[in-house]
């Protein structure tokens, strides 16, 4: 009866040892995929802004496929022939955020935000989507499977685009006090610009600069108060729709500073008003505040 007992308990902690390693063994093999998933996610946005065709040559199942936010589906091949042409397709900028990964016995799922600013197909294209990625365990190699996209914050997008009109500047002064813009002056006169390809402009000027004297022979004076009078660039832009931040690239300026400059622009969208407000590092003033009306 003893050995009876005995031969039970052995086979009973036997058991027992067998469940709790294959458990052990099943949290780490899906810890081990969580950690796999999140490594590609990260070094698929380096590929992407490297412009490495390679990455998803060895990691996208042959049958991949993808949901693009713009409502067309794409399989492995045309991206890889898409990502081939690195002259009208290329990656300016791309962030990840709201990351979430999880494992299931040989299929995963990672589900995330992500901010692009691209060229696609010779397009430009800035936008926020909300991207789910399928993975699966295909030979003891995990592989990218299938992907689907959704745009989001397209309307500000959008609605961004077009002709805007000067309404206001204003300064606030460390003292307290406030002033408009010293170069355009208390009516100020100006355009903003974007379009939908990626450029914009954006001009001021105080409408009361005295006329040159002579239209052929200005004075260094006269130069100097036009000059004074009036800023103006125009490049590239790019919209974070997430963080409401306009970034400006000027390729041509007024001011040579601005040059291969990237000009920050956090802004509020209130209908047809659109505002840019931020601190400012210029001596003496604390923050400045800058109004557009959309032109119709």
């Amino acid at each position: 009866m003893a050995t009876f007992i005995n031969k039970f308990l052995l086979v009973a902690v036997a058991a027992f040892t067998v469940c709790v390693l294959s458990v052990g063994s099943a949290h780490s093999e899906q810890a081990d995929a969580v950690a796999w998933i999140t490594r590609y996610e990260r070094d698929a946005t380096t590929a992407d802004l490297a412009g490495d065709v390679s990455f998803y040559r060895k990691n996208l199942a042959d049958d991949w496929s993808d949901g693009m936010s713009n409502g067309q589906f794409q399989n492995k091949k045309e991206l890889i022939s898409d990502l081939t042409d690195k002259t009208q397709n290329i990656t300016f900028h791309e962030t990840l955020a709201d990351m979430n990964v999880r494992a299931y016995g040989n299929t995963g799922l990672a589900t995330y935000t992500e901010t692009y600013d691209a060229l696609i197909a010779g397009n430009h294209v800035a936008r926020t989507i909300i991207t789910s990625d399928t993975f699966a365990k295909i030979g003891g190699q995990w592989m990218l499977v299938a992907s689907h996209s959704s745009a989001v914050a397209q309307e500000a997008q959008e609605r961004i685009i077009g002709s805007w009109e000067l309404v206001s500047t204003e300064e606030q002064m460390t003292d307290g006090s406030r002033r408009p813009y010293t170069d355009v002056g208390p009516k100020g006169k100006g355009y903003l610009m974007y379009t939908a390809d990626g450029h914009m402009c954006a001009t001021g000027m105080n409408p009361d600069r005295p006329a040159w004297s002579d239209v052929n022979k200005p004075t260094d004076a006269e130069k100097l108060r036009a000059m004074e009078g009036f800023f103006g660039y125009c490049g590239r832009y790019k919209i974070d729709t997430a963080n409401h931040v306009i970034y400006h690239y000027p390729e041509v300026a007024l001011d040579p500073n601005l040059m291969g400059t990237e000009q920050k622009r956090p802004y509020t969208l209130d209908n047809d008003l659109l505002t840019f407000s931020d601190k400012d590092t210029t001596p003496g003033v604390e923050s400045y505040s800058i109004k557009w009306k959309k032109m119709r």
